[in-house]
């Protein structure tokens, strides 16, 4: 019964999950809807800094996942956040399932994000981070017809610039 809200791959630092903890605990009294954050993924390293905001049905890690878990946790994911900063210069398969998915999407427009058109994501400044991410937050969650928008232009932008004959183009 609750909004669901995901974060997907390894959990490090450079994916700022710390902000969006953070935002969600500064808007959760703003909503009439019960939200709950999900990590889905394995914390490495610096990522451990996160279980400080751990809280149960409201912010927690799923650990490792198969394939299949991963999917089904994004299948039932409302709205996902996928930030990174710095960007290490690498593509998120993670953010190309979202988008194929048609599952709206938080990013920043930092390093490969940037490519990503601003219809098929809803995008948050570095420079006011948590500001933006709780406005956007907000907005998502209070909007399903923006949610609905956002997932259908992913959608169509992956069927379109990610398939087969146009990656091959070139080979």
């Amino acid at each position: 019964d609750a909004f669901i809200i995901s974060s997907f791959g390894n959990i490090i630092s450079n994916k700022l999950n710390d902000y969006t903890c953070r935002a969600l605990k500064n808007i959760e009294s703003k909503i009439d809807k019960k939200i709950c954050f999900v990590l889905v993924g394995e914390t490495i390293g610096d990522g451990k800094k996160i279980d400080k905001y751990l809280e149960k049905n409201f912010i927690l890690k799923t650990g490792y996942t198969n394939i299949d878990e991963f999917k089904d946790f994004m299948k039932y994911s409302d709205v996902i956040v996928n930030l990174r900063y710095p960007p290490l210069g690498e593509t998120s398969a993670a953010l190309i399932q979202i988008l194929k998915n048609g599952k709206p999407c938080i990013i920043n427009p930092d390093g490969s994000f940037a490519e990503i058109p601003q219809n098929c994501v809803y995008r948050v400044s570095r420079d006011s981070l948590e500001n933006d991410l709780e406005k956007a937050l907000l907005e998502l969650i209070n909007n399903k017809e923006l949610r609905e928008k956002i997932g259908k232009n992913a959608k169509e932008y992956i069927k379109n610039e990610y398939n087969d004959s146009k990656i091959l183009k070139d080979f």
